[in-house]
């Protein structure tokens, strides 16, 4: 079975795409990653770092530069004023959500027409189920 090959081919094309939005928005890649991985709540600084599996001290000198950016803010943890949490502003919340439709309108546009729409389903509800699995075996690691 190829599935591992076929995934980090889909992994690499992904990323390909995501650095070109990236660019067109003038900030990194690894800024971009960040973006996607912040709920609209909040995150603590901690917690993004584990999900997006990159150090604090890079995840500290990407926020830095995306706070000059005006895309994110920190704020302390009500409830531990040691932790801090970062949020979307208002321009971050409409840069996620213009990088998650540009990559959907690549999606739609590069394979949306071509497969079937069964195919397209199918796909999504296995896709689906090898994240579950892999978080799920990724917090048994930790």
């Amino acid at each position: 079975m190829i599935i591992g090959e076929n995934l980090l081919k889909i992994c690499l094309l992904i990323n390909s795409q995501l650095r070109t939005i990236a660019k067109s928005l003038h900030i990194s890649y690894s800024q971009l990653i960040i973006l996607l991985n912040i709920p609209a709540d909040g995150i603590s600084l901690s917690l993004l770092s584990n999900n997006i599996g990159i150090d604090n001290s890079t995840l500290t000198r990407n926020i830095e530069k995306i706070i000059a950016q005006k895309f994110v803010l920190i704020k302390p943890n009500i409830n531990d004023k040691r932790k801090k949490i970062i949020f979307l502003t208002d321009f971050g919340f409409s840069s996620q959500h213009s990088i998650e439709k540009k990559f959907n309108n690549f999606i739609k546009k590069n394979i949306g027409n071509d497969i079937d729409l069964n195919a397209l389903t199918l796909a999504d509800e296995t896709l689906s189920s090898i994240i579950w699995e892999l978080e799920l075996s990724s917090n048994h690691n930790e």
